[in-house]
Protein backbone atom coordinates (compact mmCIF):
# COMPACT_ATOMS: atom_id res chain seq x y z
CA UNK A 1 0.00 0.00 0.00
CA UNK A 2 1.52 3.51 -1.17
CA UNK A 3 -0.24 7.18 0.05
CA UNK A 4 1.55 10.52 -1.49
CA UNK A 5 1.22 13.41 0.89
CA UNK A 6 1.98 16.43 -0.60
CA UNK A 7 1.41 19.90 0.32
CA UNK A 8 1.67 22.77 -2.74
CA UNK A 9 4.47 21.52 -4.80
CA UNK A 10 4.02 18.08 -3.57
CA UNK A 11 0.75 18.08 -3.75
CA UNK A 12 0.39 18.90 -7.01
CA UNK A 13 2.81 16.46 -8.35
CA UNK A 14 0.94 13.68 -6.55
CA UNK A 15 -2.05 14.82 -8.23
CA UNK A 16 0.33 14.03 -11.54
CA UNK A 17 1.56 10.63 -9.97
CA UNK A 18 -2.13 9.84 -9.21
CA UNK A 19 -3.26 10.61 -12.97
CA UNK A 20 -1.10 7.70 -14.05
CA UNK A 21 -2.94 5.59 -11.78
CA UNK A 22 0.28 2.76 -10.77
CA UNK A 23 -1.03 0.04 -9.12
CA UNK A 24 0.18 -0.01 -5.72
CA UNK A 25 -1.15 3.16 -4.97
CA UNK A 26 -4.21 3.72 -2.67
CA UNK A 27 -4.47 7.01 -2.02
CA UNK A 28 -3.30 11.00 -2.73
CA UNK A 29 -3.24 13.42 0.44
CA UNK A 30 -3.45 16.94 -1.52
CA UNK A 31 -3.19 19.69 0.38
CA UNK A 32 -2.71 23.80 -0.80
CA UNK A 33 -2.64 22.41 -3.96
CA UNK A 34 -4.57 22.95 -7.53
CA UNK A 35 -5.19 20.38 -10.36
CA UNK A 36 -5.17 23.39 -13.22
CA UNK A 37 -1.62 25.04 -13.02
CA UNK A 38 -2.42 27.28 -15.84
CA UNK A 39 -6.52 28.70 -14.33
CA UNK A 40 -5.64 28.09 -11.01
CA UNK A 41 -2.23 28.56 -9.69
CA UNK A 42 -0.82 30.82 -7.15
CA UNK A 43 2.43 32.46 -9.30
CA UNK A 44 0.05 32.00 -12.84
CA UNK A 45 -3.54 33.42 -12.94
CA UNK A 46 -4.71 32.12 -16.55
CA UNK A 47 -1.37 31.39 -17.72
CA UNK A 48 -0.30 35.00 -17.19
CA UNK A 49 2.49 35.94 -14.51
CA UNK A 50 0.65 38.37 -12.17
CA UNK A 51 2.48 42.06 -11.81
CA UNK A 52 3.77 41.65 -7.88
CA UNK A 53 5.61 38.65 -9.18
Amino acid sequence: MVVIYGKSWGGFNGLQIGFLQPKNLSGIISAYSTDDRYNNDIHYYGGCLPAQE
